[in-house]
Protein backbone atom coordinates (compact mmCIF):
# COMPACT_ATOMS: atom_id res chain seq x y z
CA UNK A 1 0.00 0.00 0.00
CA UNK A 2 1.62 3.55 -1.25
CA UNK A 3 2.17 5.93 1.78
CA UNK A 4 -0.15 9.05 2.84
CA UNK A 5 0.25 11.93 0.43
CA UNK A 6 -0.20 15.45 1.08
CA UNK A 7 -0.16 17.56 -2.02
CA UNK A 8 -0.03 21.99 -1.76
CA UNK A 9 -1.12 23.99 -4.70
CA UNK A 10 1.02 27.04 -3.94
CA UNK A 11 0.97 29.52 -6.94
CA UNK A 12 -0.07 30.29 -10.46
CA UNK A 13 2.04 32.69 -12.79
CA UNK A 14 1.61 34.17 -16.29
CA UNK A 15 -2.21 32.65 -16.07
CA UNK A 16 -3.76 34.26 -19.59
CA UNK A 17 -7.42 36.40 -18.84
CA UNK A 18 -10.15 34.58 -20.39
CA UNK A 19 -12.39 37.02 -18.80
CA UNK A 20 -12.15 38.91 -22.10
CA UNK A 21 -16.14 38.06 -23.10
CA UNK A 22 -17.22 40.18 -20.05
CA UNK A 23 -17.09 44.12 -19.25
CA UNK A 24 -13.42 44.86 -19.06
CA UNK A 25 -13.37 45.96 -15.09
CA UNK A 26 -11.26 43.05 -14.06
CA UNK A 27 -7.03 43.12 -14.46
CA UNK A 28 -7.54 39.13 -14.60
CA UNK A 29 -9.16 35.27 -14.76
CA UNK A 30 -10.69 34.42 -11.34
CA UNK A 31 -8.32 31.03 -11.51
CA UNK A 32 -8.55 27.96 -8.95
CA UNK A 33 -7.85 24.83 -9.12
CA UNK A 34 -9.01 21.06 -9.07
CA UNK A 35 -6.61 18.31 -8.33
CA UNK A 36 -7.48 15.19 -10.00
CA UNK A 37 -5.87 11.56 -9.55
CA UNK A 38 -6.04 9.41 -12.54
CA UNK A 39 -9.99 10.48 -13.42
CA UNK A 40 -11.17 11.43 -9.65
CA UNK A 41 -11.24 14.45 -8.34
CA UNK A 42 -9.30 14.76 -5.11
CA UNK A 43 -10.25 18.78 -4.18
CA UNK A 44 -10.25 22.06 -5.55
CA UNK A 45 -9.26 25.22 -4.56
CA UNK A 46 -10.81 28.28 -3.37
CA UNK A 47 -11.06 31.04 -6.67
CA UNK A 48 -8.42 34.10 -6.48
CA UNK A 49 -10.27 37.16 -8.02
CA UNK A 50 -8.82 39.08 -11.07
CA UNK A 51 -5.45 38.16 -11.17
CA UNK A 52 -3.07 36.50 -13.77
CA UNK A 53 -0.90 35.37 -10.44
CA UNK A 54 -2.81 33.78 -7.77
CA UNK A 55 -1.52 32.08 -4.54
CA UNK A 56 -3.55 29.88 -3.11
CA UNK A 57 -0.91 27.76 -0.37
CA UNK A 58 -3.19 25.23 -0.04
CA UNK A 59 -2.57 22.12 1.41
CA UNK A 60 -4.41 18.32 1.15
CA UNK A 61 -3.64 15.30 2.68
CA UNK A 62 -4.58 11.64 0.64
CA UNK A 63 -4.96 8.75 2.25
CA UNK A 64 -3.18 5.86 0.53
CA UNK A 65 -6.30 4.31 -0.47
CA UNK A 66 -6.96 7.66 -2.75
CA UNK A 67 -3.76 6.60 -5.32
CA UNK A 68 -0.97 4.69 -6.13
CA UNK A 69 2.72 6.63 -7.02
CA UNK A 70 2.10 5.62 -10.43
CA UNK A 71 -0.76 7.41 -10.45
CA UNK A 72 -1.27 10.24 -13.15
CA UNK A 73 -1.91 13.85 -11.21
CA UNK A 74 -3.28 16.37 -13.04
CA UNK A 75 -4.21 20.25 -11.85
CA UNK A 76 -7.01 21.77 -13.95
CA UNK A 77 -6.65 25.22 -13.33
CA UNK A 78 -10.17 27.02 -14.32
CA UNK A 79 -11.64 30.39 -14.54
CA UNK A 80 -14.40 30.71 -12.20
CA UNK A 81 -17.75 32.20 -14.21
CA UNK A 82 -20.67 33.40 -12.60
CA UNK A 83 -23.07 33.23 -15.22
CA UNK A 84 -21.30 30.78 -17.65
CA UNK A 85 -19.57 27.36 -17.42
CA UNK A 86 -16.01 28.16 -16.06
CA UNK A 87 -13.12 28.18 -18.71
CA UNK A 88 -10.25 25.77 -18.67
CA UNK A 89 -7.05 28.25 -18.50
CA UNK A 90 -4.62 24.99 -18.61
CA UNK A 91 -3.59 21.50 -17.41
CA UNK A 92 -0.55 20.32 -15.65
CA UNK A 93 0.40 17.19 -15.05
CA UNK A 94 2.91 15.59 -12.87
CA UNK A 95 3.43 12.15 -10.88
CA UNK A 96 3.42 11.14 -7.07
CA UNK A 97 7.15 12.05 -6.14
CA UNK A 98 7.92 13.90 -3.18
CA UNK A 99 9.42 17.30 -3.55
CA UNK A 100 8.78 21.10 -5.22
CA UNK A 101 8.26 21.60 -9.12
CA UNK A 102 7.09 24.00 -11.61
CA UNK A 103 4.79 22.98 -13.78
CA UNK A 104 3.99 24.11 -17.28
CA UNK A 105 0.16 24.63 -18.28
CA UNK A 106 -0.99 23.08 -21.39
CA UNK A 107 -4.25 23.23 -22.84
CA UNK A 108 -6.41 25.45 -25.08
CA UNK A 109 -5.56 28.77 -23.30
CA UNK A 110 -2.28 27.75 -23.22
CA UNK A 111 -1.80 27.08 -26.82
CA UNK A 112 -0.03 30.38 -27.76
CA UNK A 113 3.60 30.19 -26.53
CA UNK A 114 3.82 33.70 -25.44
CA UNK A 115 0.53 33.19 -22.89
CA UNK A 116 1.56 29.94 -20.74
CA UNK A 117 1.19 30.03 -17.36
CA UNK A 118 3.16 28.54 -14.50
CA UNK A 119 1.92 26.40 -11.45
CA UNK A 120 3.84 25.67 -8.37
CA UNK A 121 3.20 22.69 -6.31
CA UNK A 122 4.55 20.46 -3.69
CA UNK A 123 3.63 16.71 -2.78
CA UNK A 124 5.18 14.92 0.00
CA UNK A 125 4.74 11.29 0.53
CA UNK A 126 4.53 10.24 4.03
CA UNK A 127 6.64 7.34 4.75
CA UNK A 128 4.54 4.95 7.38
CA UNK A 129 2.44 7.32 8.43
CA UNK A 130 4.95 9.31 10.38
CA UNK A 131 6.81 12.51 9.15
CA UNK A 132 8.53 15.52 11.50
CA UNK A 133 10.32 18.54 10.41
CA UNK A 134 14.60 18.40 10.30
CA UNK A 135 14.14 20.37 13.86
CA UNK A 136 12.19 17.82 15.37
CA UNK A 137 9.43 20.15 15.20
CA UNK A 138 5.49 18.20 14.33
CA UNK A 139 5.16 19.09 9.80
CA UNK A 140 2.19 21.19 8.97
CA UNK A 141 1.29 21.89 5.64
CA UNK A 142 2.61 25.30 5.59
CA UNK A 143 6.39 24.12 6.52
CA UNK A 144 8.83 24.31 3.43
CA UNK A 145 9.44 21.18 2.14
CA UNK A 146 13.06 21.40 2.57
CA UNK A 147 12.36 21.15 6.09
CA UNK A 148 10.80 17.73 5.75
CA UNK A 149 12.60 14.30 6.94
CA UNK A 150 11.20 11.13 6.95
CA UNK A 151 10.98 9.28 10.01
CA UNK A 152 10.32 5.58 9.76
CA UNK A 153 9.08 3.53 12.75
CA UNK A 154 9.66 -0.26 13.07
Amino acid sequence: MPPRCTFCVRSASNLPDLDYGEKKTTDGSDPFVAVFVGSTLMFKTEYRANTANPVWNHCHLLDSGSYNTSSSISFVILDADLKTIDDIIGVGCTTAATGSREIDLEGPAAADESNRGRLKVEIFLFDKHAVEAKDGAAVSPTTPAWQWQTVTSE
